[in-house]
């Protein structure tokens, strides 16, 4: 009986020892792992950021920020780990965090946004009137995010009424301008291009008047294509915009509208492959004069709906300019060469109706109806 009872104790003892250490490898177990839970957010205005990716080594596991900018990382052994955030609009970051068993380590970052230039978005290209229709509504918005955007708009027609021709709009900001048509001003149908520029860029805005009931209406006369209001056709088919200058020989071009201060005179237009090459004498008249180009607006517009960015040079210049404010010098009263080159050119293309270049603030130049020489 005695055997019989210490055996049965002992068996007791192996199976109290069995469980504590069963236990106690629970716990040591439990204690290797840790997590990591944080949150994402803009080091600007500190709103989360939704979507950021966060990547950890070297277990390489991603996770992505929620519509809290939150995010956790469970089930991490125990040690250092480098984390990695990234988000589209903002510079990659990254920062070392130290994983301890059976904690939640914070992982709080803050993202600096990418540097970009104050950008101009308008809700629409092209705003059509008609005698039902005289007033739209453009909204214009700052879609950069480094600074308020500093707007206005150039050489405005004296039959276009704008209710803010100029202002400032703060990052993420939206703001309404009402454009109206005043057609007590106007004898014929208009297209033009209202000009909307900032510090960094330029948009173009299609004007399209009607001087019918409707946007589609008839054959009114004649319509005005320089946007002064005055039709200088006779209903006769010839619309004021018919080629002015050139020969076959040098290709021709309709009017040329530019600041007052310079006179211009079209030399060629022509074509090689899928390269046209537009050349004019430019003099600045009574003074010298300095321009800044700005390549961010120049725009020629092909018969078949497409349009590019042509290139500037002056003088004898090996090359063209291409870079934000270069500036070139014309000298009193001397006549300087100016190319423009226009590059991959769509082949079933003929002409240019308009093109549009941009100098100074201000200073536009338009040319209507460039025929290249056949």
């Amino acid at each position: 009986m005695k055997v019989s009872l210490v055996s049965k104790w002992t068996m007791v003892l192996c199976c109290l020892l069995m469980l504590s250490a069963c236990s106690l490898f629970e716990k040591e177990e439990e204690a290797t792992e840790g997590s990591i839970y944080g949150m994402i957010t803009d080091a600007v205005d500190n709103k989360p950021i939704v979507g950021a990716q966060v990547q950890i080594t070297p277990t390489g596991r991603t996770v992505t920020t929620g519509s809290d900018g939150s995010y956790t990382i469970t089930d991490l052994p125990v040690g250092s780990y480098k984390m990695q955030v990234s988000a589209v609009g903002y510079v990659r970051d990254s920062r070392n965090i130290e994983v301890i068993a059976g904690q939640q380590a914070s992982g709080d970052m803050t993202l600096q946004r990418t540097s970009v230039n104050t950008k101009i978005g308008i809700d629409k290209s092209e705003l059509n009137f008609t005698s039902d229709n005289q007033e739209q509504i453009l909204n214009i918005s700052n879609l950069g995010n480094i600074g308020a955007l500093n707007w206005k708009f150039n050489s405005i027609p004296e039959w276009l009424v704008v209710s803010e021709t100029s202002g400032s709009i703060a990052i993420g900001k939206t703001k309404a301008v009402v454009v109206a048509v005043d057609y007590t001003k106007i004898t014929q149908s208009i297209s033009t291009y209202l000009i909307l520029s900032s510090d960094d860029e330029s948009v173009s805005i299609k004007i399209n008047v009607s001087k019918s009931g409707s946007s589609e209406g008839g054959n009114d006369g004649g319509s005005d294509t320089d946007g002064d209001g005055n039709d200088s056709g006779d209903g006769s088919g010839n619309d004021g915009n018919d080629p002015i200058y050139g020969s076959e020989e040098t290709g021709f071009c309709g009017p040329i509208s530019f600041d007052s201060n310079y006179k211009v005179d079209f030399v060629s237009c022509k074509r090689n492959l899928n390269e046209v090459l537009i050349q004019l004498k430019v003099t600045s008249i009574g003074a010298d004069r300095t321009f800044r180009y700005y390549p961010s607006i120049p725009i020629a517009y092909d018969d078949m709906g497409f349009d590019y960015r042509p290139k500037v040079k002056v003088g004898s210049d090996n090359s063209y300019y291409e870079g934000y404010y270069t500036s070139f010098t014309f000298p009193k009263d001397i006549p300087l060469n100016m190319y423009i080159k226009v590059e991959d050119l769509n082949e079933e293309s003929t002409k240019f109706p308009r093109m549009i270049l941009k100098f100074n603030d201000e200073v536009v130049m338009t040319l209507e109806n460039l025929i290249w020489a056949k």
